[in-house]
């Protein structure tokens, strides 16, 4: 902030001197040609503005100057930080009306001395300060249209607030961001470069170091908004109160509308069966706290208001909540328990996939072996965190890829649906009784009937 604060004390420096310079070496109305027939140097006195207006009237402009110091000062406080160019342009206006102030309080006229010419049309005679104060005033143009045309096109970007807590205390910026939004790196360096990241109201640098209940302020691009409507779907609902549900999706429903799927979703069917929804994450997932994708089944929690929304997802990320999952996989595991621990992000080779990574996101997850057969495995996988496509990344890196898992699975592999994944068993604590509740959803038929064909 302290740059443009100097911006405008250079403006005002210059110009004194120009003036002082002027006062010194010429006599009023004294003329020295600089580029003849274009630019002169003109000793002029102007009690008034621009073309001798108001001239005389002191008191007006001592009024007007102080007031518009005073919103220019406001405005850099409280936006510059914001935009580079408007931090510039307020500070070039700032300077140039401390420029013209100062003439007025120490001599009731401003001295002019710049003077150009086009063909026989002699232009009013101008100063530093004027000068400053018109780039300033272009500048500010320059901005409000640009501002315009980014805020038509970031109409669907909405402001967020999250708060560091104590376990990131310490972290560089862009390392904890990364983690807490559960984003790269990378895109949290992108927003900074944006000036889309504000900490406690300041821009900063992605070296920064987090402190505990530092306030990150961070612009976010909404998802194309769709037209979604409520469809009359069978729900099968384990849990429901005045704050929440526990629902178990089948195999083959995507959880939210998006430009590939704008029927027929879990939030379709939720907004049919609910009045209300919490809004925390927009209006194409109202309610969502956590996903779980197309092909794999289970248990998922939904919030019907923001105070659930906000104490469910916080168990998420405080790993207090409990998912466990059955998954069935190729290859004969030997060890009857294991973890994987491996950091996941977007794949170097396929942008369409997750993969591991040594720049990816702190990934575990523990399994334990449940049931043997020829050529295939069914375990027991708990998340211990909570990354995208996790158990079918993690156990394709170890060498043990989701039966069924088009995406990361083998060619040749057991008939069925896609993955053979279900989200078996889900606990919490109530968000408003603070009631531990647990629950478990058993293996929809499909998984049931393969592992039957394996049995035999």
């Amino acid at each position: 902030m302290i740059y443009y604060y100097l911006i405008a004390l250079v403006v005002v420096v210059i110009d004194q001197f120009t003036k002082w310079l002027i006062v010194q070496n010429l006599d009023l109305r004294e003329v020295v040609e600089i580029i003849p027939g274009f630019l002169n140097i003109t000793s002029h006195r102007n009690s008034g503005a621009a073309w001798g207006v108001l001239e005389g009237r002191m008191w007006f402009f001592y009024l007007i100057t102080l007031v518009v110091i005073g919103v220019l000062i406001y405005f850099m406080q409280r936006y510059a930080k914001n935009s580079k160019l408007l931090g510039v342009s307020l500070a070039l206006v700032l300077g140039g009306a401390i420029g013209n102030f100062i003439d007025r309080i120490l001599h009731q006229e401003v001295v002019d001395f710049v003077q150009t010419i086009w063909g026989n049309y002699y232009f009013p005679i101008f100063n530093v300060a004027d000068a400053s104060l018109t780039i300033g005033v272009i500048l500010l143009i320059v901005y409000v249209f640009l501002d315009d045309r980014k805020s038509k096109g970031n109409k669907k970007m909405t402001q967020n607030t999250v708060i560091i807590p104590e376990k990131l205390n310490g972290t560089r910026l862009d390392k904890g961001l990364a983690e807490l939004l559960e984003i790269t790196r990378s895109a949290v360096q992108t927003l900074l470069k944006d000036d889309a990241i504000l900490v406690n109201g300041e821009q900063t640098k992605p070296n920064y170091k987090c402190k505990t209940g530092d306030e990150i302020t961070y612009m976010e691009r909404e998802p194309e908004e769709l037209d979604i409507i409520a469809e009359d779907i069978p729900l099968d609902i384990y849990y429901e109160d005045a704050d929440m549900l526990v629902v178990n999706k089948p195999q083959g429903m995507v959880v939210h509308p998006s430009a590939g799927h704008t029927s027929g979703t879990l939030v379709n069917a939720l907004l049919f069966h609910c009045q209300d929804l919490s809004g925390i994450n927009g209006k194409i997932r109202p309610g969502i706290v956590h996903r779980i994708d197309k092909d794999t089944s289970g248990l998922l929690m939904v919030a019907k208001n923001d105070k659930a929304h906000e104490s469910l997802a916080e168990q998420l990320y405080d790993k207090t909540s409990d998912r466990e999952y059955i998954a069935l996989v190729h290859g004969v595991i030997k060890h009857q328990k294991g973890t994987i621990d491996a950091p996941i992000g977007r794949s170097k080779e396929d942008r369409q996939k997750m993969g591991i990574v040594n720049d990816g996101k702190e990934s575990r997850t523990h399994f334990e072996v449940l049931e043997r057969f020829t050529g295939y495995t069914l375990i027991k996988c708990r998340l211990e965190t909570g990354r995208t496509h996790q158990i079918r990344v993690h156990l394709k890196y170890i060498g043990h890829p989701l039966a069924g898992d088009p995406k990361y699975g083998l060619k040749n592999t057991i008939k069925g649906e896609g993955q053979f994944l279900h989200a078996s068993e889900l606990g919490f604590t109530h968000p408003t009784t603070g009631e531990r509740m647990n629950f478990e959803a058993p293996l929809p038929a499909i998984f049931q009937e393969a592992l039957e064909i394996l049995r035999e």
